[in-house]
Formats: C-alpha cells, sequence, structure tokens
C-alpha cells in the first residue's frame, strides 16, 4: 500500500520534503490554469482532485434541476471537461503508471430531498462521465459525507453515500472509486448503519482511500484514532488492498504539516504491525 499526502502547488516544495510515496494535488477553480512548469521529471507519481467549486457555485454532474448556487448540469459537464483537459497535462511531469482524477458526484441540495429522485441523480451521473472524454486517465468517483459545508451552509447529500447504491454503480458502469473513511462513518452515524458491514460492500471497488477519522453525523476529518473508527479493524479488513492512500485530517498542513506528519505515521504503524 503506497502512502501520499495532500498538496496545493503553494506548498508542493514543502511536502515532497517529507517524502510521500505519490502526491494527491487538490484542486481549486483556479488550479488548472496555474504555470507549473518542471525541469525535471519527479521520481514518484500525482494525483490530482477535481475542484467541487467554479466561480463560487458547485459543480454537479448529477444535477436533476437548476438551483442557486449550483450549475446546472450541461454547463457542469461542459466546466468539468475543460478543467480535466486542461490538468492532464501536469500527469507528464511525475512517475505515473497510470492518471488518476478524483471527483466528488454532486448531487447535493440545499434542503433534503424525496429519495425517489436519487435513481435519476444516479442515471444523470453515468450518463455525465459517459459523456467526458479523457487522454489516457481515470476518474474515480468519490463517497460523500451527509452533511457538507458549502458556501457558508450545511447542504444534504442525496447520492454516493450508500454501499448497495454505490455497488450497483460501479457494478454497471465499471467504475472504480476512491473511499473516504470519514465520509462513510459519518454516513452510517446518520442513518444507523454499520461503517464496516458498509466497507465490505465496496471494498472490492476501491481503488484509492481518503482515510481521517470521524465524529458523530457531521464530525469530518478527525485525526486518526482521535474519533469513532476501529482504525485496527479497518486496516485488518483492508490487509489484502494494495491501492493508494492519503490522509485528509483537517488543517493537517498547519505547524509545518504536523498533522499530516502525525497521521502518516499512524497509517504506517497499523500498515507494520
Amino acid at each position: 500500500m503506497k502512502v501520499g499526502l495532500k498538496a496545493r502547488f503553494s506548498d508542493f516544495f514543502e511536502i515532497i520534503k517529507l517524502k510521500p510515496d505519490f502526491v494527491e494535488f487538490h484542486f481549486s477553480d483556479i488550479d488548472p490554469d496555474f504555470n507549473f512548469v518542471s525541469k525535471e521529471r519527479y521520481p514518484f507519481p500525482c494525483f490530482i482532485h477535481l475542484p467541487e467549486m467554479w466561480n463560487g457555485h458547485m459543480i454537479d454532474i448529477s444535477s436533476i434541476r437548476n438551483e442557486n448556487q449550483v450549475l446546472p448540469l450541461s454547463q457542469s459537464i461542459e466546466v468539468l471537461q475543460k478543467m480535466i483537459t486542461k490538468s492532464e497535462r501536469f500527469f507528464k511531469y511525475f512517475n505515473n503508471k497510470e492518471n488518476i482524477f478524483i471527483l466528488h458526484p454532486g448531487g447535493m441540495s440545499f434542503d433534503k430531498d424525496y429519495p425517489e429522485n436519487n435513481k435519476h441523480r444516479i442515471e444523470a451521473l453515468a450518463e455525465s462521465l459517459s459523456q467526458i472524454k479523457t487522454n489516457n486517465s481515470e476518474i474515480l468517483i468519490e463517497n460523500l459525507p451527509p452533511f457538507p459545508w458549502y458556501l457558508g451552509g450545511q447542504w444534504n447529500s442525496n447520492i454516493f453515500m450508500d454501499a448497495k447504491e454505490i455497488e450497483r454503480f460501479c457494478q454497471t458502469t465499471g467504475k472504480k472509486i476512491c473511499f473516504d473513511t470519514s465520509h462513510s462513518k459519518l454516513y452510517c452515524n446518520s442513518v444507523g448503519k454499520d461503517f464496516f458491514e458498509e466497507l465490505k460492500i465496496v471494498k472490492k471497488y476501491i481503488k484509492h482511500i481518503h482515510i481521517g477519522d470521524a465524529k458523530g453525523i457531521d464530525g469530518e476529518g478527525i485525526q486518526i484514532d482521535e474519533g469513532e473508527i476501529n482504525f485496527k479493524k479497518f486496516f485488518y479488513l483492508m490487509k489484502d488492498y494494495h491501492g493508494t492512500i492519503v490522509n485528509e485530517v483537517w488543517m493537517g498542513y498547519i505547524n509545518e504539516f504536523l498533522g499530516f506528519k502525525i497521521a502518516t505515521q499512524k497509517i504506517k504503524k497499523y500498515l507494520f504491525k
């Protein structure tokens, strides 16, 4: 299992001093236009986490209606396509065996929506992905938390939280996922499901992991072992997983990346027991 670190272009050269196995750039809407030019090819891979926002609006390729502060479906697809096309050029500077984008699927609403609409959102997501063209890149869809914060308010996620729904999507489309431990635990807490039973269902579709602890229904990105997830059990269940993992500890980059460093130490402690 390869253990990486999150990075922005602004802290990339400090992050690589920590010698991660790979970096995952978490892009804002302006990063695809960043003038990143290197005289060398870095000896590790990079992934790109695509933006959730564009010009003050949420990107939503699962949209079934036009909503305030959310880009319409056709515009979301268009914006995302442009971002991917511009961003693929960064991969050439890294030692990538495969080029990976991580994407939030959208499907959120400010007010809780009717569950029967979720089927249409999943259909819109699959159709949108079929329209987006890449140059030898793979898009991994990330599972969502139940109550994310965007644009100064708490929203409701409607799709891509439940393991059986994710499994059906992966079986239908052939897609793999980025599994976020914190997001999944928050969802399970909100609906009374067992985190590890959900994990068992989606495990075979996981190609990349975002790891962080969680509390309650909206306590996201907590330092590993400081929330409610039993990581000893998590890593035991994932012992035959040979993909990539990166921590997503909230504010982990402050104090010279102290939170990231602690999380990496904890991950490696579990991996090499």
